[in-house]
């Protein structure tokens, strides 16, 4: 994986994100659904988690709790792809194959031991299929409470011509 293909994982993310982001804010239903929000700070906890890494910074991460608000859990869900957007502007190509750390790592101890290491390309890989992964579960939230989510597909990024994120004001709909 080169630095055009981390850049490309990280701005495909942003803009399903946001894409996302704009469909639970334009479906009141979702508004007051604790799944909705709580799949949003998770995805966006994970996100400031790998940030926090690869910036080798300490790890201090919020809960669900401490983002009562859908629009706190925006405000703060953006910040995040502010700082990866940063973060990536000063990345160099040789700076993805050094050893990354992670300060949950003995937690998982015995369940999954770590028997080799991860390159920062490949926590950027991590944290591009992990939000996928839970993005889907929240356009599948999204769907059964009857809205009409997005395509979010890489595939569809690409033939949209690589969008940037649209990431706007929240104002949420009653």
């Amino acid at each position: 994986m080169d630095l055009t293909d981390v850049q490309q994982l990280m701005a495909h993310m942003g803009w399903a994100d946001a894409l996302a982001w704009r469909c639970v804010l334009g479906a009141p239903v979702a508004h007051d659904d604790d799944r909705v929000r709580k799949l949003l700070v998770h995805i966006h906890v994970v996100q400031n988690a790998y940030v926090t890494i690869w910036k080798r910074e300490p790890l201090a991460l919020p809960d669900a709790d401490s983002l009562p608000k859908l629009e706190d859990v925006y405000d703060w869900g953006r910040a995040q792809h502010e700082t990866i957007a940063g973060y990536l502007e000063r990345l160099t190509a040789g700076a993805l194959t050094r050893a990354v750390s992670f300060p949950w790592a003995s937690e998982l101890g015995e369940q999954y031991p770590q028997r080799y290491g991860a390159t920062l390309a490949e926590t950027f890989q991590q944290v591009a299929l992990h939000s996928a992964h839970h993005r889907g579960q929240l356009l599948t939230r999204l769907r059964e409470l009857g809205a009409k989510p997005p395509l979010v597909d890489f595939i569809a990024w690409v033939w949209l011509g690589k969008p940037r994120p649209e990431w706007r004001p929240v104002r949420m709909r009653a």
